[in-house]
């Protein structure tokens, strides 16, 4: 399944907004993205073996990541339900707000995040990724080169001048 592949790897944050349930592929869905923001109504499940499967899409691995292994076997195996704090205490999700205001701190986060160096997210991104799999030799190589290319963008310049001139950088995403 190429969907929660290209939340994981695309170059712009993603944000998992949580009302409700979040189950089976829902779950892993969610677990796919950068920040995971939850309901106090929410609950979570993987939902797989009390259907008699054994999970999909790709929520052994970014739950592992989010969770660990022993964790995410328990989840998996006794398929029990999480309410919001639960998963925010166990690191499944970054952060758990009031039901109705759900919608407008998702959007401050998204906000919040456009007007960032979305260049050097994208980078971030692409550092962590890689960290997950490489030697701490490739990552710091992998961070050089990355770190290069970030600094030649109009943002890194912009933050360079705005810190010079004592004001807030107004980044452009390039």
């Amino acid at each position: 399944m190429q969907i929660p592949y290209l939340l994981h790897t695309m170059p712009k944050v993603t944000i998992a907004s949580i009302r409700g349930p979040a189950a089976g592929s829902g779950l892993c869905l969610a677990a796919a993205c950068d920040i995971r923001i939850a309901a106090e109504t929410a609950s979570f499940k993987t939902a797989f073996a009390n259907l008699g499967r054994c999970g999909d899409p790709g929520g052994s691995y970014y739950i592992s990541k989010l969770v660990g292994p022993s964790k995410t076997r328990e989840l998996y195996l006794l398929d029990e339900k999480l309410d919001a704090a639960t998963a925010r205490d166990i690191g499944l999700v970054n952060k758990v707000v009031p039901e109705g205001e759900l919608q407008s701190a998702t959007e401050a986060l998204a906000a919040r995040l456009a007007k960032g160096p979305t260049a050097a997210f994208g980078y971030m991104k692409k550092n962590i990724n890689f960290s997950e799999t490489a030697t701490l030799e490739q990552v710091l190589t992998m961070e050089a080169y990355a770190n290069a290319r970030a600094s030649h963008t109009h943002d890194a310049k912009e933050a360079v001048q705005a810190f010079i001139e004592k004001r807030p950088a107004s980044f452009r995403g390039y």
